[in-house]
């Protein structure tokens, strides 16, 4: 199987802590382009990984359009935001019954 080439869009905690060490330990995939509106941590996580400049995105629509990103379809990983998560959160949360 040929190897995935994907892009993770927004670089936070999440991210750098699941997404893209999955995405590391992983034989099919290799991180090949990232994305987050905020330059500074950009700047820091594209280094970290490896990314070059060219690869580095504050728009996730360059993300996708970009040819280092495996096609036919444009493999992106987004992280959810923590409201996402909140119905997963209250159901371990609830007292359980004595």
């Amino acid at each position: 199987m040929a190897i995935l080439r994907v892009g993770s869009v927004g670089l936070g905690g999440i991210s750098g802590g699941v997404h893209i060490p999955g995405i590391e330990r992983s034989p099919d995939l290799a991180l090949a382009a990232v994305c987050d509106i905020d330059p500074a941590r950009l700047k820091e996580r594209g280094d970290r990984y490896g990314i070059p400049e060219n690869r580095r995105f504050t728009d996730y629509r360059d993300l996708i359009a970009c040819p280092e990103v495996s096609s036919p379809r444009r493999k992106v990983l987004r992280r959810r935001k923590a409201h996402d998560h909140g119905h997963r959160r209250s159901r371990r949360t609830r007292p359980r019954d004595p």
